[in-house]
């Protein structure tokens, strides 16, 4: 049996990591607005992440969680994808 070329995502998930910390981070960024596509994303999957960021705002603004600044939740992320 013949051994496929096609990449799996484990083999594409090790080549993110030999990516130094920006261009890990302007992947995960592609991916991410990717993920938020109307094309990517049914009609039910769009629905659920508004009703989720609905939920969120509103938690926020009646003080239950507080927000965290953008540079400090990047810097935690490039620390946890440095481990």
């Amino acid at each position: 049996m013949a051994k496929s070329t096609q990449k799996t995502v484990d083999d594409v998930f090790r080549d993110a990591l030999g990516l130094d910390d920006a261009e890990r981070e302007q992947l995960l960024m592609k991916l991410t607005a990717e993920a938020s596509s109307a094309a990517f994303a049914t009609p039910e999957v769009r629905t659920a992440w508004a009703e989720e960021c609905d939920r969120r705002y509103q938690e926020w603004r009646e003080g239950e969680v507080k927000a965290v600044p953008g540079d400090v939740v990047l810097q935690r992320l490039r620390e946890r994808l440095a481990k």
